[in-house]
């Protein structure tokens, strides 16, 4: 059974900046709240304070795949393997150092 995640005692906060446009979150992308600064915001208003990616209630390191509107099937197919092929390595990672 994997071991379960451990709090980050000292987390790293992000800004990313466009213009006016801004958002303050950890090295996860989640939009924690904890700190007053985190947040999305546009045009001096926030406008999300929290956000926290989840699966099934657990947070973690997940995958996220955003291909191009206009790919074909064989774009998708060369992605799942390309995936398929990483996850197997981090598996084996995993496994290899239990």
């Amino acid at each position: 059974m994997p071991e379960p995640a451990t709090a980050i005692t000292n987390p790293v906060r992000l800004t990313l900046l466009d213009g006016s446009t801004f958002v303050v979150c950890d090295q996860r992308g989640d939009v924690d709240g904890v700190s007053a600064a985190s947040g999305f915001f546009a045009a001096d208003t926030r406008f999300l304070s929290r956000s926290v990616l989840t699966i099934d209630g657990e947070r973690g390191d997940h995958v996220l795949l955003a291909p191009p509107y206009i790919i074909d099937e064989t774009g998708i197919d060369a992605i799942v393997e390309r995936l398929g092929h990483a996850i197997d390595a981090s598996l084996d990672t995993v496994a290899a150092s239990a």
